[in-house]
């Protein structure tokens, strides 16, 4: 994606502002599919290897590292969404352009929140856990990988 020049205010538009909220919601799906990329490669090889006590707590400090700074972008992303989201319902409510009429209420469905922060948090840190729980029963000889 090439940078874009600055917006003067005067030239800042509705169509930014909702082009700025998809561009956002798009990194927000990227980050996700990287992490889930992450925890299925993490359960795969939990599943395929037998982990030693040495080998797995210096796998699974990596991996929390990666987990809890994706988390913190992951969170930080989903905070300016639902900004934009604000932003742009409140910039809708005001216009009143006849153009924008057809397109009103599938603009104001794109502005509501469907998955709160709360959701995101406890669906990524079930993962985590769930990871972890793989990696240390493999490691303590819970289970025998052949």
């Amino acid at each position: 994606m090439l940078p874009q020049a600055p917006i003067a205010a005067s030239e800042f538009k509705l169509s930014d502002a909702i082009a700025h909220l998809n561009s956002q919601t798009a990194g927000t799906y990227q980050l996700w599919a990287f992490y889930t990329a992450t925890v299925l490669g993490s359960l795969a090889l939990a599943l395929s290897h037998q982990m030693t006590e040495i080998s797995a707590p210096i796998f699974l400090a990596g991996f929390w590292a990666f987990a809890l700074g994706e988390l913190a972008l992951l969170r930080r992303s989903m905070s300016l969404i639902n900004e934009m989201r604000v932003a742009v319902a409140h910039r809708l409510d005001s216009v009143e352009d006849n153009n924008i009429a057809p397109y009103r209420s599938a603009l104001a469905s794109a502005t509501r929140n469907w998955n709160p922060i709360w959701v995101t948090v406890l669906v990524q840190i079930i993962g985590d856990l769930c990871v972890t729980a793989l990696m240390a029963g493999n490691a303590l000889h819970w289970f025998v990988v052949q």
